[in-house]
């Protein structure tokens, strides 16, 4: 939803956290329970009538798909259903819909004034005072492909729906004793004494004989095989290139500039710097002194704190400073200021003055982007016309011919994107999905129109399978010496740590078996689950899960990035809640937050149960067969 686009203040770990525990409840009961049978294969799903098309999913999957690639990295398709994305996407839908009949069922509607003071709050639409600017409103409604009345009813129905989620969620509350439990667990600490045994530079380990080589291959031979190659046909309509064709009407780039000038207006900036004191009577005093000509700085004391602010935005400050800031002269100085942090006096030494780029500074981009969706209006129609002839037997080439194309022969590739001869294959279109498609289809077999993530449109043909094949030592030997120099490296420094641990666990000092084996114990901790303590005796991080799986005076094998090592648990530090720190208080409300998750889980569920939900797995599972994302 635009809403939701809209604000970018959410902690990313909060997300993070919320989208963990939506996918966890799937696990409990996910959609499989609403699984029926509907008949248009366009309809995904039928909440109480209300039908659910393809494209509002797709549309919905892509947000999701975008937001866990920016988070955390680039997931493929059948990565994200593994990790329930797609069922999170469903389900935000169904949910969505649900909500809104419950609303109508009890007869909740927002009224106006509501609607209108929520659209008036969000800083999208506000300038450079902090003011609703009515022309910002609408620059972002047209950016986004909406009308206002379009805008105002999804408005609505979010407020509808967070009145009602906001009844479902008060009183909700984690008891003390929960948190108790968890700021116990997380607040454990451990410490060890330790000694790494890291492994050699393989490079350092003598080369294998042909029989020791020769031995390992024929063991690990399936480790060397050739990668399956495909060689392709594809036409991809790459929307970059198509749109260096376009040419937007003059006009329309003029009418965008006027359009756009509320969102590409910079406002004004201010260097503010400020002092900060803790009481009214030393900000008086503070006041008094800058009144008499003193200098801007502290009082040596420690009572006034001074801070550079730096070059910001009236937006960027709270607004009593905002306020007071942005109406100083440069060199001047404010009365005190009161805020939740003290008293504040701040002082201005330079303005940026705000502005708007000229047309002819901003025309080459606007024009530029107003090209792209010009190319991405034509792509679909072409997108229809490719899949009309496809449909109608036509073959690749002549879909190609039909929207002016062409169908690129793509030398031997494999799934990595490389040649024969170690080179990556470039041009191709960058979808995710695209590899999948040419690794999924037959020897053959043409593959279906897909749009991909650009919005560009492509087909493949897999002209030639050339499967996966064993290849001779000959040919791969200095990649399995390589390997058996890695393996021998390896079981070296584990050999070497199984021993010292086996010594140690019948009763020598860890010590002096270091000693003895020509290496140094250290002493480590004490560190909590997550790594955090003391930073100048720390452990290696790749041991802390065995650290705190271990008992007291245990000794235990780990191995690391570099090595192995061995330890034994030399102390652990219970937590001791403390209900009045920041620290706990911080940890309850988290936990109050997931308490409220798991309500409204149970609350969409009972909601399933009061209206006819029916899901179209088998059009859901088509639509994963044949679009990537």
């Amino acid at each position: 939803m635009l809403l939701e686009k809209m604000k970018k203040g959410v902690s990313k770990i909060v997300i993070q956290i919320l989208a963990l525990l939506l996918i966890a409840s799937f696990a409990l009961w996910g959609v499989g329970d609403m699984v029926g049978v509907i008949s248009n294969p366009d309809e995904i799903a039928i909440i109480d009538g209300n039908r659910v098309s393809s494209r509002e999913f797709q549309r919905r999957f892509r947000e999701v798909m975008e937001n866990a690639r920016r988070q955390y990295g680039n997931i493929d398709t059948e990565q994200a259903r593994a990790l329930g994305l797609a069922d999170a996407a469903l389900e935000g839908i169904l949910s969505r819909h649900l909500l809104d009949l419950e609303a109508g069922r009890l007869g909740l509607r927002a009224g106006d004034e509501l609607v209108a003071g929520r659209i008036r709050s969000e800083p999208a639409f506000r300038n450079s005072l902090g003011e609703f600017d009515r022309a910002a409103y609408q620059a972002v409604l047209a950016n986004n492909g909406l009308s206002e009345d379009m805008y105002v009813e999804s408005v609505r129905g979010e407020v509808q729906r967070q009145f009602l989620t906001g009844i479902v969620e008060d009183g909700a509350s984690a008891p003390p004793l929960l948190a108790d439990i968890v700021s116990r667990f997380s607040g454990e600490r451990r410490s060890a004494e330790f000694v790494s045994i890291a492994r050699k530079d393989p490079q350092t380990v003598p080369a294998p004989s042909d029989a020791e080589l020769a031995d390992y291959f024929s063991k690990n031979e399936d480790a060397f095989k050739a990668p399956e190659y495909r060689r392709l046909s594809v036409l991809y309509l790459d929307p970059a290139r198509i749109a260096k064709e376009m040419g937007p009407d003059p006009e329309r780039v003029r009418e965008e500039y006027e359009n756009r000038q509320a969102s590409l207006s910079v406002p004004e900036r201010r260097h503010v710097r400020q002092l900060l004191v803790s009481s009214e009577e030393g900000a008086k005093a503070l006041h008094a002194r800058l009144s008499s000509g003193g200098a801007f700085e502290t009082d040596g004391d420690g009572s006034v704190r001074k801070t550079d602010l730096g070059l910001v935005t009236r937006a960027e400050l709270p607004s009593a400073l905002g306020e007071a800031a942005f109406a100083l002269n440069k060199d001047g100085f404010s009365a005190p200021v009161r805020t939740p942090l003290g008293w504040h006096i701040v002082q201005v030494t330079a303005i940026e003055p705000g502005r708007t780029p000229s047309f002819d500074e901003v025309s080459k981009e606007i024009a530029s982007d107003l090209a792209h969706e010009l190319a991405l209006d034509d792509l679909v129609r072409q997108g229809n016309r490719l899949e009309d002839v496809l449909a109608g037997g036509g073959t690749l080439e002549d879909a190609a011919s039909e929207v002016g194309g062409q169908v690129r022969a793509v030398q031997p590739i494999d799934s990595g994107r490389m040649s024969r001869v170690g080179k990556r294959i470039d041009g191709l279109p960058e979808d995710p999905g695209f590899m999948q498609m040419a690794f999924g289809a037959n020897e053959g077999e043409t593959g279906d129109v897909v749009e991909s993530a650009d919005g560009g449109y492509f087909v493949l043909r897999v002209d030639e399978v050339i499967a996966s094949a064993r290849r001779p030592l000959s040919e791969v030997r200095d990649e399995a010496k390589r390997a058996w120099q890695a393996d021998r490296s390896d079981r070296e420094a584990r050999d070497r740590a199984k021993k010292i641990l086996e010594r140690a666990k019948a009763g020598l000092s860890l010590r002096s078996l270091a000693e003895e084996d020509g290496l140094k114990t250290a002493n480590g901790g004490p560190l909590d689950r997550f790594g955090r303590g003391n930073t100048k005796a720390p452990l290696p991080p790749d041991i802390l899960a065995d650290l705190f799986s271990a008992k007291e005076r245990d000794f235990f094998l780990s191995e690391t990035r570099d090595g192995y090592v061995v330890a034994r648990v030399t102390g652990i530090e219970d937590a001791t809640p403390d209900r009045s720190s920041e620290g706990y208080k911080q940890l309850q409300e988290n936990l109050t937050n997931a308490l409220r998750v798991d309500l409204l889980d149970e609350f969409t569920r009972a909601l399933k149960q009061e209206y006819d939900v029916v899901v179209n797995s088998a059009a859901l599972d088509a639509l994963f067969t044949t679009q990537q994302y």
